[in-house]
C-alpha cells in the first residue's frame, strides 16, 4: 500500500473548499450579473419611456406655442378691426352731427323764409286794403 503524503488530506480538503467556494462565487456572481442585466434592461426601458414622454410633451408644448401665436395674431387682427370700426363710427358720428347742424340751419332758414313770406303777405294784404 502506498503511503500518501502527510499533508495530502488537508490539501485535498482545502482544494475541495476552494472549488466549492469558487463554484459558490461563480453562482453568486452569475445571479448578480443577471440581476444587473435585468436592472439595466429596466433602466433602458424606463429611459426610452421617459424619452417618449418627453417627446410627446415637447410636441404638445410646440403645438400650444403655435396655437398661442395664432391666437395672438387673431387677437391683433380683432383689435385692428375694432379700431377700424371705432374710426368708422367716429366718422359717422361726425357726419351725423354735421347733418343735424345742417338740418337745424335749414329749419332756421325755412322759418326765416316763412316769416319773410308771412311779412310779405301781410304787407301785400295791407297794401290791397289801402
Amino acid at each position: 500500500m502506498l503511503i500518501g503524503h502527510p499533508n495530502e488530506d488537508p490539501i485535498k480538503q482545502e482544494l475541495v473548499q476552494l472549488t466549492e467556494s469558487h463554484t459558490k462565487f461563480e453562482q453568486e456572481s452569475k445571479i448578480k450579473l443577471e440581476k444587473a442585466l435585468i436592472d439595466c434592461a429596466d433602466a433602458n426601458s424606463r429611459s426610452k419611456s421617459l424619452e417618449c414622454s418627453l417627446q410627446i410633451a415637447q410636441d404638445e408644448l410646440k403645438r400650444f406655442n403655435e396655437q398661442n401665436e395664432q391666437q395672438k395674431e387673431d387677437i391683433q387682427q380683432l383689435v385692428q378691426s375694432v379700431d377700424e370700426q371705432r374710426s368708422l363710427i367716429s366718422d359717422i358720428e361726425i357726419q351725423l352731427r354735421d347733418s343735424q347742424t345742417r338740418c337745424t340751419d335749414i329749419e332756421i332758414e325755412k322759418q326765416r323764409i316763412q316769416n319773410d313770406f308771412d311779412e310779405y303777405y301781410q304787407r301785400t294784404h295791407h297794401l290791397e286794403e289801402l
